[in-house]
């Protein structure tokens, strides 16, 4: 799921769930307690992690590379997806969703293929750069 209003990416099953998924990788650490706002309740203390390298791709094989990337993880049962993706992740880059189709889809110019992220105000609000 894309939100337009969101900083940071979530994780939404929670935190159980995420250390399965992350199990074996390597560059997937605990980068700082956060306090994680938006979902129309009070904010929640959660875990930020960061991702050395975090590949978004498509089933066709074009890939975006970011390094750096930051994660929220958060137990969100009645939130249908499992991650939410920040919209700072398409900063330098061209998207548009397609809502007409049964399904939307997401599409994405980018004039890269690796970014890093970046981060203002002590490392709470990322920005996007071009590493190519």
């Amino acid at each position: 799921m894309l939100d337009t209003g969101a900083d940071i990416s979530v994780f939404c099953k929670g935190a159980g769930l995420f250390q399965e998924f992350i199990k074996g990788m390597d560059g997937v650490t605990e980068f700082k307690k956060f306090s994680l706002g938006g979902f129309g309740v009070a904010r929640e203390n959660t875990m930020l992690w960061r991702f050395q390298c975090f590949n978004f791709s498509d089933k066709s094989g074009n890939s975006i590379n970011y390094t750096g990337m930051l994660m929220a993880v958060s137990s969100k049962p009645n939130i249908p997806c499992d991650l939410i993706l920040g919209i700072t992740m398409f900063m330098k880059m061209r998207y548009m969703v397609d809502a007409l189709s049964k399904k939307q889809f997401l599409y994405i110019e980018s004039e890269k293929r690796n970014y890093g992220v970046g981060f203002y105000r002590n490392k709470e609000v990322p920005y996007i750069f071009a590493k190519d």
